[in-house]
C-alpha cells in the first residue's frame, strides 16, 4: 500500500521493509526445501540480498499485471507502486527527486522483447513478464539499443531458468551501460561544443 505524505506530497511505502523482508526470506526458505521457486524468488538469491533490483518483486501478484498507456503514469507508475523502486537499476539516478529526472523515466526488458518475434511465442511468458522488466532513465535505456543476447539458449523451461538466463543478462547489461557511461564521460570532458 501506498501513501501521500501529508507535508512535502513525497511518495511513502506503508508498509513495514522489515516485515516484507523476512516475508520473503521466509518464502524463499519454502521455496528452497520445495525445489520450486514462484515469482519472485530469484534462484534462492532473494533471502541474501545479493541480486538487485529483482529481490524486491512482489510474489503475490500476476506477472503480467502492469497496464496503463503511458510510463510515467501508467505501467511505470504501477511498477514503481509494486516494487517500492525509484532509481534506475543501471546507473542509479533517482527517477523522483526532480522533475527533470522523472521525465527520463521508463521500463526495460532485461530479455529484449524482440525475442517473442525473432524465435517464437514460446518465450512470451518470459519476456512479457513483470520479473523481466527494471527501472530505467531514458539515458541507459538508449545506450542499450543495439545490445544483444548471449548465445543463442532456448526459452526457459521453468521459472528458475528464466531467473538464472535473466540475472546473467542483467548484469552484462549493466556493466555494458556504465562501459557507454565512462566513454560519454570521456567525450563531456572534452567539450565538443567548444570551438577547437
Amino acid at each position: 500500500m501506498v501513501g501521500r505524505h501529508p507535508h512535502n506530497g513525497e511518495v511513502r511505502a506503508a508498509a513495514s521493509w522489515t516485515s516484507a523482508r523476512l516475508h520473503m526470506i521466509l518464502l524463499a526458505a519454502t521455496c528452497q526445501r520445495e525445489q520450486e521457486l514462484p515469482y519472485g524468488c530469484l534462484s534462492g538469491r532473494q533471502a541474501e540480498g545479493t541480486m538487485e533490483p529483482f529481490d524486491h518483486y512482489p510474489t503475490d501478484v500476476d506477472p503480467r499485471c502492469l497496464r496503463g498507456q503511458a510510463c510515467r503514469t501508467g505501467y511505470g507508475a504501477q511498477f514503481q507502486r509494486l516494487t517500492g523502486q525509484t532509481n534506475c537499476a543501471y546507473c542509479g539516478l533517482d527517477l523522483t527527486d526532480s522533475y527533470e529526472h522523472w521525465l527520463l523515466l521508463s521500463l526495460d526488458h532485461v530479455l529484449p522483447q524482440r525475442l517473442i518475434r525473432t524465435r517464437g511465442e514460446a518465450w512470451r511468458e518470459w519476456v512479457d513478464s513483470l520479473h523481466n522488466l527494471v527501472l530505467s532513465c531514458l539515458h541507459c535505456n538508449t545506450f542499450l539499443n543495439g545490445f544483444r543476447l548471449q548465445g543463442d539458449p532456448p526459452a526457459p523451461a521453468s521459472f528458475k531458468s528464466f531467473c538464472q538466463l535473466r540475472d546473467a543478462e542483467f548484469v552484462r547489461r549493466k556493466q555494458w551501460v556504465l562501459e557507454r557511461h565512462a566513454r560519454e564521460q570521456r567525450e563531456y570532458g572534452k567539450q565538443p561544443w567548444v570551438a577547437q
